[in-house]
């Protein structure tokens, strides 16, 4: 925990900044929360795509995706307890959703990108359907499938920061046009701000969604706390490794409290005993927060270790050839790394590689569209 001098002290220069920006010429004209372009610093707007100029109310920045505008419900949608699946747990500050509608829904969607030496285009998804139900709502679905398949692009349509060249996507029943404000991104690359310190890139979504001052950073120190780095809230990037950086990343995603968590292959990058580590507190995180996760790898353990439902992809373009429902009933709900030893977790794990192995055999030859799966 951080202790309360410290946070006294950080409020305090808060309040003397506040008292120093009212202080200056102008400073009245400019509403409170706003962001400068010039504030934010150099760089790309956006890591993991394009992002529709037509959606002014949303910014996508390195990992984060927040609407400034976006109305929160009090009471907020329903979600399944992954403890058991016949308990239905209200959140609090969720965004408003509707509990209806599928939480993500893929209509025959389709995307290419650039174009190969023989003119054709490089084709990753073609007529893709894909349904995440109401009934799914605070499940861990996770997208598997070889190098190279189309699993990001899926992730980068369901956000809204690519748009598809074909079909349809939906998100809590609404067409994906632009950024989504219900859905938020953790990439696999390092996307913290090296000019900013760890509990200033924490609260950067919440600055973007306009939360007053004192309230994103005790959000911001409460997240740093949750992944363990309460100690660290004053140092830079640069002072961190690797997995410290993917921590502060799902602390900022968590921070803006999105219902929907996107996450690209987050601990891809990783060693083995931290990426064991990590998988763990993402396990924890997961059952405080209710978020619904969505999360791509091309390891068919760590799909098992964390999915309540895998999702097998075929080479690109890509397209489910196999599925499995309700991991908990086989697997049970608590899953330790000890697990990968366990008999039950040992077959399905062979049962995964041989439906991956028929598909990539029946992929075409010399297409360029067979990657690996571990």
């Amino acid at each position: 925990m951080i202790d309360k001098p410290v946070i006294d002290l950080l409020n305090k220069q808060v309040d003397d900044a506040e008292e120093q920006a009212t202080a200056l010429p102008g400073a009245s004209d400019v509403p409170a929360g706003t962001v400068k372009a010039s504030d934010a610093g150099p760089g790309p707007r956006s890591v993991a795509g394009t992002v529709d100029s037509g959606a002014p109310s949303s910014t996508a920045a390195s990992g984060i995706l927040v609407s400034p505008g976006a109305g929160y419900s009090s009471e907020g949608p329903q979600i399944r307890s992954r403890t058991d699946s016949s308990v239905k747990v209200e959140v609090s500050g969720r965004r408003d959703v509707s509990v209806n509608h599928p939480i993500v829904e893929l209509r025959r969607v389709s995307k290419s990108f650039g174009r190969r030496r023989n003119g054709a285009n490089f084709k990753v998804l073609d007529g893709l359907d894909l349904l995440i139900d109401s009934g799914e709502r605070g499940a861990f679905v996770v997208l598997l499938g070889p190098s190279g398949c189309g699993k990001s692009t899926i992730l980068s349509l369901i956000s809204g920061l690519a748009r598809p060249d074909g079909g349809e996507i939906f998100v809590h029943g609404k067409p994906v046009t632009g950024p989504s404000r219900f859905s938020a991104t953790v990439p696999q690359s390092y996307t913290c701000f090296p000019w900013l310190t760890v509990l200033r890139n924490v609260e950067l979504g919440l600055l973007l969604s306009g939360q007053p001052e004192k309230k994103r950073r005790k959000t911001a120190l409460d997240y740093l706390d949750k992944v363990g780095l309460s100690d660290r809230w004053d140092a830079y990037p640069k002072e961190l490794s690797g997995g410290m950086q993917q921590r502060v990343a799902m602390a900022r995603t968590l921070a803006t409290k999105p219902d929907i968590v996107l996450m690209d292959e987050p601990f891809g990058a990783l060693d083995a005993q931290t990426r064991a580590d990590m998988q763990q507190m993402l396990i924890r995180l997961w059952e405080e927060e209710k978020n619904t996760i969505i999360f791509v790898t091309h390891d068919i353990s760590e799909a098992l270790l964390l999915g309540d439902r895998v999702i097998l992809f075929s080479p690109r373009p890509a397209r489910v050839v196999y599925e499995r429902f309700n991991l908990d009933s086989e697997l049970g709900h608590e899953r330790s790394p000890d697990i990968l030893r366990d008999p039950t977790f040992v077959k399905l794990c062979a049962e995964f590689r041989d439906r991956l192995k028929k598909a990539m055999e029946a992929a075409k030859p010399g297409d360029g569209s067979v990657g690996k799966a571990s």
